[in-house]
């Protein structure tokens, strides 16, 4: 899972880099517009994966603790107190 997820990141990287391949004066633009756009863009997969947290939880859907990172830092909360 771990390796789909990265690789599904590394692939959004390297399509967001596009835009300032084609056209370099992009980093001049205002960043509140640019912003903005993301935000519109982003929206459905949020909406998305809160729709997903929200079925899981209200079904008590069995997740294990090793298919995620919750089950991570469950085992490991003893390192993360004493940061």
């Amino acid at each position: 899972m771990d390796l789909g997820v990265g690789s599904f990141v590394f692939a959004q990287g390297i399509a967001a880099a596009i835009p300032l391949i084609k056209d370099p004066s992009y980093l001049s633009e205002p960043t509140i517009p640019k912003a903005a756009k993301a935000t519109k863009k982003v929206l459905p997969l949020l909406a998305l994966g809160l729709a997903r947290v929200l079925f899981v939880k209200g079904t008590a859907y069995p997740v294990s603790g090793s298919s995620s990172s919750i089950g991570y830092l469950e085992t490991n909360r003893s390192i993360y107190r004493n940061m």
